[in-house]
């Protein structure tokens, strides 16, 4: 799923009532420093696991420092991305493959480091090898890897894709066979021309993948086994806050999204704000003001719990191994490996215990769809579910609500576990309700209403649970907006089978008096920083 803001882009932004922080103009920062001298340690050959080291980073004082690794393959005139690529950068390893035979080596070691006023400083070393990439011996049998990291061992998840390295082989011994298994099933060489292996859903208890891979050198089996067990049950909030898809005047509950800037209060039920740099006080204060209904407004914790963001003051608590590709168009934010529960537990708790502390009535989770993107890693709708769940049971555990972000495809799954949801764009990119996503197939055995799914964050406002909608705004370059001003002379216009210009009466009828969404648009592209924005209740 597409994903149009997720946080703030500095670090050190905070609310305050009535004032906006702002970082005095400063000097260009020092860059990172260090000692020693950058090598790679490991054979150089087909299907080496290579290491960078021999470099310690000094961070600027007070800064927060990360470090990533980029690796490639170079011949005399290109270098170009190894034949296995890399999806986990913040790892200093990398691993080579046929397509790395005869080419030298390159790797380039970055550090940044985010200063307290959110700038952002680095530098990098590079190091490139003398000799080539051997091959694979010859005689010796051929070998295949799991990539990209495989599930816990033991997981809620029931069904896993592993995504397998190419054959590591010496062309002199003959053509390359490839076969997958799971348990006593029958091998099949499918895995071997898609480089993966997706397994049928499974059942509790014990479960081994098998990858046989043979030449004439003779034949090796790579296997991973793990422990499939039960998805924990949705549990009960008694004492939270559940927004209630209609307020007291029977109309969708009002809200407002402010992730940065300066906090403008308006008249509304319930605020979502940036978790980390919303301080405890201005919760405070959003609970002593009246609602639009209520007696009092709602304050919402926004966090990413999908995705790392090197500007946040725990992103060194991260584990490297499960940070993926970039979030496309947010090059500080990379995705997680959901499947690595256990490792990320105790962030989740952190961070949801944050929220609790500073008194937030609920939790917007950012970023649930890694598996409907490119990620790095071979997740799938299930690892997503067991991570989901996981996720809400803590938040209700901590007497707040927690509410779904945009991914229509599990909607049906979401309900049972989360309290509300939040979607930007469903409306433009007509997959509000079920109706909409009919038929369709959004991943291998898995489509819209043929199966147990619904799609749509209509299937929470048809459980009476509350639904916020957000479009953007139409005639803005390069952005994907499609909601005019209100008096904007504007037609309605689709093509292939989005709309692209909406008249903003046709979409708050649609979506506010239709749907049942709470519905609005930012006055700007995307700019959910309390800007002024056209809000259908006021229209």
């Amino acid at each position: 799923m597409r994903r149009r803001l997720a946080g703030l882009a500095v670090l050190g932004v905070v609310f305050v009532v009535g004032v906006q922080a702002a970082a005095v103009a400063a000097p260009s920062p020092r860059q990172p420093r260090h000692t020693g001298r950058l090598t790679v340690r490991g054979p150089l050959r087909d299907g080496s696991t290579v290491t960078a080291a021999g470099l310690h980073w000094i961070a600027v004082p007070g800064s927060q420092q990360s470090v990533s690794y980029s690796w490639q393959a170079c011949t005399a005139q290109r270098c170009a991305s190894l034949s296995v690529p890399v999806h986990q950068p913040y790892l200093p390893t990398a691993l080579l493959g046929p397509g790395n035979v005869g080419k030298q080596l390159r790797l380039h070691e970055t550090a940044v480091d985010v200063l307290a006023n959110g700038r952002e400083t680095r530098a990098s070393v590079s190091f490139r090898s003398k000799r080539v990439v051997a091959a694979w011996p010859r005689g010796v049998p051929p070998r295949i890897d799991f990539v990209y990291g495989v599930p816990e061992s033991e997981s809620a998840s029931t069904r896993e894709l592993f995504d397998l390295s190419p054959p590591f082989a010496n062309r002199a011994d003959g053509r390359v066979t490839v076969a997958c298994a799971i348990d006593r099933g029958r091998y099949s060489r499918m895995c071997g021309h898609s480089r993966s292996f997706l397994t049928p859903t499974l059942g509790r208890g014990r479960h081994t993948v098998r990858v046989r891979v043979s030449n004439g050198a003779g034949s090796r089996t790579t296997t991973y086994s793990w422990k499939v067990v039960a998805l924990p049950a949705p549990t009960a909030c008694s004492s939270c806050f559940e927004p209630p898809q209609l307020d007291a005047t029977g109309h969708p509950m009002s809200w407002d999204w402010q992730l940065q800037g300066r906090l403008v209060f308006r008249k509304v039920d319930m605020f979502d704000v940036d978790g980390f740099g919303t301080p405890a006080g201005v919760v405070r204060a959003i609970h002593r003001r009246t609602g639009r209904t209520l007696t009092h407004e709602r304050a919402i914790c926004y966090l990413s719990l999908g995705s790392w963001e090197r500007y946040r003051p725990d992103e060194s608590r991260w584990p490297r191994g499960a940070l993926g590709l970039t979030l496309g168009g947010y090059p500080d934010e990379h995705w997680v490996d959901v499947r690595q529960l256990r490792e990320l537990e105790p962030l989740i708790d952190s961070r949801l215990r944050m929220c609790a502390h500073k008194g937030f009535d609920g939790v917007e989770v950012d970023n649930i769809d890694a598996w409907d993107n490119r990620s790095g890693f071979p997740l799938t709708p299930q690892d997503a579910e067991a991570w989901l769940a996981a996720i809400a049971d803590k938040a209700h555990a901590l007497h707040m609500f927690v509410l779904w972000k945009n991914d229509p495809y599990l909607a049906s799954f979401g309900e049972r576990y989360f309290d509300g949801a939040l979607s930007e764009q469903c409306f433009s990119f007509r997959e509000c309700t079920a109706r909409q996503n009919d038929g369709i197939r959004f991943f291998p055995q898995m489509r819209c209403n043929m199966t147990s799914l619904r799609c749509g964050v209509g299937q929470f406002a048809a459980a009476g649970k509350w639904v916020g909608e957000v479009e953007y705004k139409w005639g803005v370059p390069h952005e994907d907006g499609v909601v005019c001003d209100p008096g904007q002379h504007c037609i309605l216009r689709s093509r292939g089978g989005n709309y692209t210009e909406v008249p903003y009466p046709y979409f708050c009828a649609m979506v506010y008096g239709g749907y049942r969404f709470a519905a609005w648009r930012p006055y700007e592209s995307d700019a959910i920083d309390g800007g002024h924005s056209f809000y259908c209740w006021t229209r």
